[in-house]
């Protein structure tokens, strides 16, 4: 099951529409007890699906494969008490189309804040799907770029790397990928100065390589330069 999770377009769904949490069947409270037994089986795990009134809407029990999974939380999405309401659909459709043109104009700050407006409509329908999906297309552009700053990294090339980091904070205010972009540039201070040492070789030049790298593992964890980063460490410990 946790394999299932992990499936890219599973945990989309997930993170978009649902609140996952786990509970200890052993332990669980008596109303989820008597819920385990509406999905007409007693195989672990059981997984409820439970809409914003925590009104139960339907289960399973036993592993689920992908296909299964990505079918349950269809279903669970199309049940009639999970739908936006007539009423704010339009509303809905008027906010996307809003949150397309900003985004299309890079006015980033200004489509977050539209975009929230869109989450803040209680329901499920595809028109709030579309609205997720400009929000991922925007954030991927500057993911790549992060991408290609990496790439430019791990071949020393560092004025590139750190033109394109400085770069998307600007082009991408207001989406996450800006202040990973500026994560990304602090940690690509010390990995460079790493290589700085790496490449001149005075004094006792391993040890302090070493050292900065680890900085770079320690403090900057949350980016892949950390994983850069550790390679290189390890290579100089075996003396490479």
């Amino acid at each position: 099951m946790s394999s299932t999770l992990r499936d890219p377009q599973i945990s989309k769904i997930i993170r978009r529409h649902f609140i996952a949490f786990a509970v200890d069947a052993n332990a669980a409270p008596a109303e989820i007890k008597a819920a385990f037994t509406r999905t007409g089986g007693n195989r672990f795990p059981f997984v409820l699906y439970i809409n914003d009134k925590g009104l139960y809407v339907h289960g399973t029990n036993g592993s689920r494969t992908i296909d299964d999974l990505r079918a349950d939380l269809d279903k669970a999405l199309n049940e009639k008490s999970m739908a936006v309401l007539k009423n704010r659909e339009a509303e809905l459709t008027k906010l996307v189309e809003v949150l397309d043109k900003q985004l299309e104009e890079k006015k980033h700050k200004d489509a977050l804040a539209t975009f929230a407006k869109v989450q803040a409509i209680r329901g499920y329908s595809a028109t709030k799907d579309r609205a997720f999906d400009l929000v991922d297309q925007a954030q991927d552009v500057g993911l790549k770029s992060l991408e290609e700053a990496l790439g430019y990294a791990n071949r020393d090339d560092f004025d590139k790397a750190r033109e394109i980091l400085e770069k998307v904070p600007k082009e991408f205010a207001g989406l996450p990928v800006a202040d990973q972009a500026k994560a990304h540039l602090e940690a690509l201070k010390p990995f460079e100065g790493a290589a700085q040492i790496m490449k001149d070789k005075k004094g006792n030049w391993r040890p302090a390589a070493v050292q900065r790298l680890a900085v770079v593992v320690k403090n900057h964890s949350e980016t892949p330069y950390a994983s850069l980063a550790f390679q290189r460490q390890q290579k100089l410990l075996k003396g490479e």
